[in-house]
């Protein structure tokens, strides 16, 4: 089993549906933040939308096996390796470091 922190996606990055395709574009903070765009899949969307909220990653790879029916270590390493790429964009963030409304 997949334990780890519960994740949630930064509130400054946009989601966009553009017909078959999903884009996530970080919302630049300071002026020498680089400009990335990234397109995502329909395995990474889901996971995105996920991530709206407080998600354990083993929940969410849960999702993907039932969404996708693939196997369990088909879906922990594409859910595992987009997590990783987001938290090294710094566009997740561990749901216990949101601000407090």
């Amino acid at each position: 089993m997949v334990s780890g922190p519960l994740l949630q996606a930064r509130p400054d990055v946009a989601f966009r549906r553009l017909g078959d395709e999903c884009l996530l574009v970080p919302i630049r903070r300071r002026p020498d933040d680089k400009l990335a765009v990234f397109a995502l899949n329909r395995v990474a969307a889901l996971v995105w939308s996920e991530l709206q909220r407080p998600s354990a990653p083993a929940a969410i790879i849960d999702l993907v096996i039932r969404r996708f029916e693939v196997s369990r270590e088909v879906a922990a390493r594409d859910v595992l390796a987009f997590i990783a790429e987001l938290r090294t964009a710094e566009l997740v963030r561990e749901a216990n470091d949101a601000p407090v409304p």
